[in-house]
């Protein structure tokens, strides 16, 4: 068994990083599966402390679920609920969308991380490489909520983008449609650099009514 070297400095943090990105894009987990505490910490080297400390986090993000005296478990794979999260998604989004578009236009700031986003993400699937490309993919929309400038937002948005990637990570991996989702990520970019705050939005909404038809 491999042991992941873990530094002395920001133990919990590294822990919880860590654990999220094993999680969120190596696709370790099944839906629903119980996870060995144990394991992690052997894993990690470290003690139980940062590891529980990092599982509450998880918790309170809703990827995983700690049942009393049964265990902690990833989060399950629920139509009804997913179905939930991309409606919230959806108008969430868009408003990122919007907001970041006003507020670029009215700073004259530079979408840079974007598009450096879109060129990574094009390399991606030139190579086919599905999981680089769902990374990718998922750090865009990280990166378009961060340039809404809205710390509310991007609080709730966050959480509700972790727990679809962690029900959908493996559907995103394996689809075949790469290619359009890269297509509908620059049509929000191209819309956001121009400052056209109601193409930001459409095109978002767009590229979230896809995602939910494809999946």
């Amino acid at each position: 068994m491999n042991t992941i070297a873990i530094r002395k400095t920001n133990l919990s943090e590294q822990c919880y990083e860590v654990i999220r990105g094993q999680m969120l894009e190596g696709g370790r987990y099944r839906p629903g599966e119980k996870i060995s505490v144990e394991r992690m910490t052997r894993e990690l080297g470290v003690s139980r402390s940062p590891v529980w400390a990092a599982i509450n986090r998880l918790s309170a993000e809703g990827i995983v679920e700690v049942r009393p005296r049964d265990g902690v478990f990833f989060i399950g794979f629920d139509a009804r609920h997913l179905k939930d999260l991309f409606a919230v998604r959806e108008e969430l989004e868009a408003m990122a969308a919007r907001l970041a578009a006003s507020r670029l236009a009215a700073a004259g700031c530079a979408i840079d991380d974007l598009e450096a986003s879109l060129e990574r993400q094009a390399r991606a699937v030139a190579a086919g490489d599905r999981e680089s490309y769902a990374r990718e993919g998922s750090a865009f929309h990280g990166i378009l909520v961060g340039l809404a400038g809205n710390a509310a937002l991007a609080d709730t948005l966050t959480r509700i983008l972790s727990q679809i990637r962690a029900m959908c990570h493996a559907r995103v991996v394996m689809s075949g449609f790469q290619e359009d989702y890269l297509a509908d990520h620059r049509a929000i970019a191209r819309a956001i650099a121009a400052g056209d705050a109601g193409a930001a939005d459409a095109a978002t909404r767009a590229h979230v009514r896809r995602l939910v038809a494809e999946l």
